[in-house]
């Protein structure tokens, strides 16, 4: 799993933001805590899971990138429509991939 150094965090979590990465390193099981990712395969721009999720075997061999965490589904969709809106605003286009790997993604 990998993560943005700046990655996009909502209001309601904010100050928990390294607890919220710590846990999610560490296999620990986290409730109200959304994560925004890249997409696994090309199609979509972006995918909101619940965290708990991660904790499933399969997650484990795949090459996630965590672009946003949040409190709940909804704050999840508000902090993605934000994502998109940088992302036009910085490039004038839609290519969130690309965005995001010019934010510099670090290794967990």
């Amino acid at each position: 799993m990998k993560w943005c150094r700046d990655i996009y965090v909502g209001d309601s979590v904010a100050g928990k933001k390294r607890k919220i990465l710590h846990n999610l390193k560490h296999d620990r099981l986290q409730i109200n805590v959304y994560v925004i990712t890249l997409p696994l395969s090309e199609a979509g721009i972006m995918e909101i899971y619940p965290s708990y999720v991660f904790l499933q075997k399969i997650y484990k061999k795949q090459d996630i990138y965590v672009i946003g965490i949040a409190s709940d589904r909804w704050e999840a969709y508000e902090l993605a429509e934000k994502i998109v809106m940088d992302c036009y605003k910085a490039t004038g286009a839609f290519n969130i991939k690309q965005y995001i790997y010019g934010r510099q993604v670090s290794r967990l």
